[in-house]
Formats: C-alpha cells, structure tokens, sequence
C-alpha cells in the first residue's frame, strides 16, 4: 500500500514571547476509522493550541482533537500555536508556498476579504498578545532601590535616543532585579523609523539559504544595539550605598515590526491564493522561561477532484505541522544542527505517518507506508540530503533516515514519537556528522525494496557494520 502526499513547509526562525491560549469541547471523535480505532477525549483543555477554522465542511471539534491528540503524545509541551484551517479552491499552480512573494499564488482564491481580514486581526492579536520584550532586565549582586536621576541609553555613535526618569512607571523594583519599560518611550519611535522591514533578508532564508542568524541574533528580529548608561546614584542597595555608572551594550527587540511583517506577508499569501501547509516558529525567551510560539497554516481544497475534502491529506498536514510547534530545539539552540533540515522535516513526516497510518486502522503497515514513499520520493527527486534544491522533499528523505536508525536499534522510535530528539539541543548534539551512525544512516536511507507487496530495507543495510562503509 503506497501513499504519495506532496506538501511544502515554510518555517521561519523568529524570537518573540508566547502566551496561553486555550478552550474545551465535549467530548468526540477525532476522526472516522476503522472498528474500534476511534479515539475519545475527555472534556480537557487544549494545553498549547488555540484553533481558528474557516472550512464548513470541517466541524471545529474534528480539529480541536486532532491538536489535543498531537499534545497527548509529547513528552512535554512548552509552546503556543495558533492553527489557522482554510479553504483554498482549484489548484492553479504547483509552486512551493515561499515562491508566493515572485510567482503568485498556486489555487483559486475563495476566501471572502471580510474573512482574510479576519484571520489577520486574530493573527495580530495573537502575536500582539505576547510582547514582554521591550523590556531591559538587569540584575544586581544585593537588593536594590531608586535613587535619583535618568536612565540614558544611547545609539552606537554617542547620541542620545531617550532617558527614562528611575522614578517613572517605566522602572520597577523588585529584590535584586531592575526592569526598565521602553515600551512608551522615544525608543520606539526611533526604532520604528530606523529598522528595516527585513523582506529581502526573509526571501534570502525562504530561497533556501541557511543563515537565519548573524552573531547568534535572528535576522527575523527588529533589532537595535545600544549603549546603556546608569549614572552613580541612580540605583541605590537598601543600604542606600550607591552604585558605580553602570554601563553596557544591549541588544533591544521592537516586535511590533515582526507583528507587521508576518501580518503583511499572510495578507499577500491568502489574496494571493497560497496553498499547502506551513508552520511559522518563533519564540522569546521571557521571564525566564523559553516558549515557543508557532503560526500553522494548512489550507483544505474545498475543489477536491474527486468531489470532497481529502481528510487523509488533512491528517498528515495538520499532524506534520503540529509537531513543529513541539521541537523546542528550532527556537531554544543558539545554532542550527549540522543536519537540521532533513532532520526536522523527516521527523515532523514521520510523526504524521505514524498518527494516520493509526488513525485509518493501518498500523501495521506503517512502517511499509512510510518506506514505499521515501522510495518513490527518492526515484523522483534523487537521493542528495544536502543538495538545496531538494529541500522541499527533505520531510521524505530525513523520514527515511530516521527510520533506518530506528530498524538498525540506534534510535529509540519513542523519542521520535513524543518529540523528546528535540530537547535541551539534542538534534544539535546527537546528529553530528562525526558519527560514523549518522553518517551511514544518511548514505544509505534510500536502499529499499518491495517484496511481496511490503516495502522494506534492504537486508544488506540492516546488518552490514558501519566499517563495510566505502
């Protein structure tokens, strides 16, 4: 039994903070299977997800359990997503989503503008909602209080930008721990007018080019470097001693361009008429905590050739989307790991694979399924992990990697499954290519065949040792 699911996914590296959206339904079914394979849910709040769906024909609690499902299987959850489901019309084009910006759309469009405007107002408010850096947290050695005076902070040159009265609303105290509040002030204007609004750096990423960060800083963030300066006596311990000028360069966020970029760019996107499935990943670390916060998009073809909505597609989409929003390492790591993106791709497939080959009562030829189209994406795009015009089918290749580490007892299937390969930096620091397992695994991923129906490895790659590797 062989599936062919051709999709694209668009995931952008931003920082931005998060916030907790959730809400309940009765309990129901999470999707029509065979006898005794549906699943029931207690009346549970989803715990990362907030839902908008805009397809008729797909009840809203159809979608709520597919989310609470997806949580139910991680090890743990820290994210906050916002899934948008829509309806896209005929199929005009087979251009990827990040073609969008020179090319155009790829269906007909059909959502009404009153509806766009819609889903961009809740996407707003979504992003809006979880500003807590422009903030500047510095703490101290011993328990502080204000003094007198201003809080100067300067551009690069010298100049001043603003100063912020220690006795204003913008500064609180707390035990040891200053926060001065830049929200209000001239620094925003000056940011405001200053920054870029990053297009051309993001059409760099999306055409395939690696570098999302320059000096550990994302290219997505509206960012500024400046010299802040604490006079002595500004800042005082409860002793009332004092401090030295406190001086130092920080790097200051205004997310309100962030907000404005992502909100134009889905604008374009659903006028435009973009399809397929796409996740939009950025996170903030604030308040001490790293959350990541995710935008998923999948659109349903309400113009289905054979006359309905394809559910299986709707399965793999949202599943493989979903589990994005749960590899915490795409936000928390300072760098990318040396196989990031079939790593993350051919993870987010496998989990997908996984869930619906259950869903549809298909379990035990999951593994078969799975294999059969890493073999036929492999005979039509070629083998290259690495070649980047091959990314768009790294969800297939990187699945048949995984699976080869899987089968040869290198990799635990369970950590795949509940999303634990992507904590505390673990893809980073267990997928080096200086491991002669990983590299075999990469070499060797698409050496499959089909005996008597099932697709499977080749027994030459399931027990040759790593040193028979040319």
């Amino acid at each position: 039994m062989q599936f062919i699911i051709i999709k694209a996914i668009f995931i952008l590296l931003i920082n931005i903070t998060v916030i907790i959206c959730s809400f309940s339904v009765n309990s129901v079914e999470i999707i029509k299977v065979y006898p005794n394979k549906s699943l029931k849910t207690n009346s549970v709040q989803l715990q990362s997800f907030k839902i908008v769906n805009l397809v008729s024909d797909i009840k809203y609690d159809y979608v709520h359990n597919m989310a609470r499902y997806a949580e139910s299987k991680m090890a743990s959850i820290n994210s906050r997503t916002l899934a948008i489901v829509y309806p896209v019309g005929k199929k005009i084009s087979d251009l990827r989503p990040y073609d969008l910006m020179v090319s155009g759309g790829t269906h007909e469009v059909v959502l009404t503008q009153s509806e766009i405007n819609e889903l961009l107002l809740r996407t707003s408010v979504f992003i809006e909602e979880t500003f807590c850096d422009n903030k500047i947290t510095l703490p101290f050695d011993r328990a502080i209080q204000k003094g007198t005076g201003n809080i100067i902070i300067n551009n690069l040159d010298g100049t001043t930008i603003t100063t912020i009265a220690v006795d204003s609303s913008n500064v609180t105290f707390k035990d040891n721990i200053v926060v001065i509040d830049y929200g209000n002030t001239k620094l925003i204007d000056y940011m405001e007018k200053n920054l870029s609004d990053n297009i051309d750096r993001i059409a760099k990423v999306v055409e395939g080019k690696k570098a999302a960060y320059v000096n550990g800083v994302s290219i997505f963030e509206s960012a500024l470097t400046v010299n802040l300066l604490i006079p002595s006596g500004v800042i005082r311990d409860e002793n009332n001693n004092a401090f030295n000028d406190v001086m130092g360069q920080k790097t200051l966020k205004h997310y309100n361009n962030i907000r404005k970029n992502i909100v134009r760019e889905l604008k374009l996107w659903f006028e435009a008429g973009g399809g397929g499935a796409n996740a939009i990943t950025y996170s903030k670390y604030c308040d001490n905590v790293n959350n990541p916060m995710v935008l998923v998009l999948v659109s349903v073809n309400i113009d289905h050739p054979v006359g309905k909505i394809d559910k299986l597609d709707l399965q793999y989409s949202f599943f493989h989307e979903a589990y994005h929003s749960f590899q915490e390492d795409n936000t928390m790591c300072e760098v990318s790991g040396e196989n990031y993106n079939w790593l993350i791709e051919g993870a987010a497939d496998y989990f997908a694979y996984s869930i619906f080959s259950w869903a549809q009562g298909w379990s035990e030829y999951s593994a078969s399924i799975m294999l059969g189209d890493v073999l036929a994406d492999a005979k039509l795009n070629g083998i290259e992990l690495e070649n980047a015009g091959v990314k768009y089918h790294s969800g297939r290749q990187g699945m048949g990697v995984l699976r080869l580490m899987v089968e040869r007892g290198w990799l635990r299937e369970s950590r795949i499954l509940d999303g634990s390969i992507f904590r505390n930096c673990a893809s980073v620091k267990e997928f080096r290519n200086s491991d002669p397992k990983i590299q075999f695994a990469k070499n060797n991923w698409h050496h499959i065949e089909e005996k008597n129906g099932v697709f499977q490895f080749k027994e030459s790659v399931l027990v040759s040792s790593i040193s028979d590797e040319e």
